[in-house]
């Protein structure tokens, strides 16, 4: 999937249904040079990953990638934090949203935008059951809507 100069690397496809996304931002990623090859084969889960605030730094907790074959797994934190790269006022902005009531700083999509690296931030109001549910009913409500226009 590309859109203009961006190619997407790995999107979190559940998110749209465990959140309402309110805001997001794009970040760039400090990464090692291992990390960068395994991004270049896909190599990468964002699917539990989400986005914390340590010392007025933002990092990213939770994305998986998987080291390639030929790499010595003696000294590999795969587990470790990453840093975002963020402007002082998008700092802010995250920070004062992460204070909220219900708000947590997901991981919508990792992309390349040229050469870099860059990740999609969203600022998210987790979805109750009922609120899944509906989702779910508007959903084949319009499956079903479609089937019916396209029958006649």
């Amino acid at each position: 999937m590309v859109i203009l100069d961006r190619k997407v690397i790995c999107k979190n496809k559940n998110i749209l249904y465990n959140y309402f996304i309110k805001d997001n931002l794009i970040a760039g990623l400090v990464l090692q040079g291992w990390e960068v090859k395994s991004l270049r084969l896909n190599k990468v889960n964002i699917n539990n990953s989400y986005v914390t605030i340590i010392n007025g730094e933002a990092f990213v907790v939770g994305l998986h990638i998987q080291p390639l074959f030929n790499i010595k797994s003696d000294n590999l934190n795969l587990s470790r934090y990453r840093k975002l790269l963020l402007s002082k006022n998008e700092l802010d902005f995250l920070y004062g949203n992460l204070n909220k009531n219900r708000h947590t700083l997901v991981v919508i999509s990792l992309f390349w935008k040229r050469s870099w690296c860059k990740l999609n931030i969203g600022i998210g109001i987790g979805k109750k059951l009922k609120d899944k549910r509906y989702a779910i009913k508007q959903r084949d409500w319009n499956r079903y809507k479609e089937r019916l226009i396209k029958r006649n």
